[in-house]
């Protein structure tokens, strides 16, 4: 009896027995498990969730050209348009659009940008009586007030000249209006216009920023159109070569 329950122990003790074989197959179970655990997971969930990535596009609304604050005339005789018929002219920026500005009293008119970059108006007496065109660099030059004057700005004024005086004669020791004795000689150009008008440019020695510059057209001895480019922003020609003159 003895022998036999001896051979019965010895079998149950050769299943605790660790082996090769087990390791392998306890490794094997080790790595296909989380495999088989997910797949299961996945398959009989009771529902997908799919994460998506919400995009959201703000369109901000365009700057639009600053439209005049005061519309005063020159004098009781003169009668401006403000801004006139608005046309394409690509003479000095192809994507830029062009508006004219008219002056029927003197009987000129010339075209300026009028694209969101640009404001522009027509500056009372009070303010200097001139139409000023002005780039739009900061907030504040969007839509200005009548007493906030854009930096980067050129003022169109008319000079009367009903002694038909010369440039040289009428700017020369004038009060208020002495370009040539505030002017180098160096710094004093002339030209004529497409019209064939004459055009002196002056760059004073004394302003603002050191940059400024006058253009005076004078207008075959009726009257000067005086352009003056406080900043140096603006390729002022460009706005000269659209003058015409009616």
């Amino acid at each position: 009896m003895e022998p036999a329950n001896l051979n019965i122990e010895v079998q149950d003790n050769r299943l605790n027995v660790v082996t090769p074989l087990s390791k392998y197959l306890a490794l094997i179970l080790f790595i296909i498990m989380p495999f088989v655990g997910a797949w299961i997971g996945y398959t009989y969930a009771p529902e997908k969730i799919v994460e998506t990535e919400k995009i959201v596009y703000k369109i901000s609304e365009p700057i639009s050209a600053p439209v005049a604050n005061e519309l005063d005339s020159f004098s009781p005789e003169r009668v401006n348009s403000f801004p006139g018929s608005t046309e394409t002219n690509n003479k000095a920026d192809p994507s830029c659009e062009f508006a004219t500005y008219r002056n029927d009293a003197y009987g000129f008119e010339f075209q300026y940008p009028a694209c969101r970059e640009y404001g522009a108006r027509q500056n009372s007496i009070k303010s200097g009586n001139s139409f000023q065109i002005w780039k739009i660099i900061e907030q504040a030059d969007i839509n200005p007030p009548a007493d906030y004057s854009p930096m980067a700005s050129i003022f169109i004024d008319v000079e009367e000249n009903p002694m038909a005086l010369r440039i040289e004669e009428f700017y020369d020791g004038t009060p208020g209006v002495d370009l040539i004795g505030t002017t180098k000689p160096e710094e004093r150009k002339n030209s004529q216009t497409k019209l064939g008008l004459t055009i002196e440019t002056f760059k004073p020695f004394v302003g603002l920023t050191g940059s400024e510059k006058t253009y005076i057209i004078d207008i075959n001895g009726k009257y000067f159109i005086s352009i003056f480019d406080r900043t140096g922003d603006f390729d002022v020609s460009s706005i000269i070569d659209t003058l015409e003159v009616y």
